[in-house]
């Protein structure tokens, strides 16, 4: 079983998450964005497919289009501290339909965006939402009433880069002599940024073996992290 997460330790300015860092002072990291888009389409017997609009395929449509962006962003990808060096997307599970034979009459999908700091998950939503609006419309004009809905289930902040004084008391409390670094994933720490408190994260493990079968962290990472914060807690 994986040890439950600690909490932050934080001073009166400064406060370090202990997410998976691998014990190194990370000092950005990305937002998620997670959505649940559901279609609605017209059941119909798949031999009459001029009858009804499998929503199945309708969601089809929206996540090629999901594709199409996450490729774009990473084409335009610049020379950033981050793998990848983009705001990413990903569509990670969808179920939908009744038979094989059937046009489905309803699909969804649940997607996030891992947005860069600065960067906002508002344009990439605000894109599909037209491509959708444009596909309802010309199946409206076909006789044909579906619906699109895109609800967001949950939207972190990215962790900014700041000049306080978490980063120098993380650094100082850590065995570890190394400069910053960046993650790709998101912890609470861009939420205690945004209330005010200088930020960094570090803490034991790697996000490789995270949130998979058989996840773990190291026992000498357990004893690091440890140690780390009894010397953080000693410095205060």
């Amino acid at each position: 079983m994986r040890p439950r997460r600690a909490r932050p330790t934080s001073s009166k300015d400064g406060c370090v998450t202990t997410d998976e860092s691998g014990m190194r002072v990370a000092t950005q990291h990305k937002g998620i964005c997670v959505m649940k888009t559901r279609v609605r389409g017209i059941e119909a017997h798949s031999s009459l497919t001029h009858q009804g609009v499998s929503a199945v395929m309708l969601a089809g449509e929206l996540v090629a289009r999901l594709g199409d962006i996450e490729r774009r962003l990473a084409g335009q990808a610049g020379q950033l501290p981050f793998t990848p060096p983009y705001t990413s997307l990903s569509v990670n599970r969808i179920e939908g339909g009744t038979a094989g034979n059937i046009l489905a009459a309803a699909c969804e999908f649940v997607w996030d965006i891992r947005t860069l700091p600065g960067d906002s998950a508002a344009a990439i939503l605000a894109e599909l939402d037209a491509f959708g609006a444009e596909r309802l419309a010309r199946l409206l004009a076909e006789g044909k009433r579906c619906s699109i809905e895109t609800v967001v289930q949950a939207d972190a902040p990215a962790l900014r880069e700041d000049a306080g004084p978490a980063a120098p008391c993380a650094h100082q409390a850590s065995a570890r002599l190394a400069e910053s670094i960046t993650v790709p994933f998101a912890t609470e720490g861009g939420q205690f940024q945004q209330a005010g408190w200088s930020t960094v994260v570090c803490g034991p493990g790697g996000i490789e073996q995270a949130h998979k079968p058989d996840e773990y962290i190291e026992r000498s990472e357990l004893a690091a992290c440890e140690a780390f914060l009894s010397r953080a807690v000693a410095r205060l």
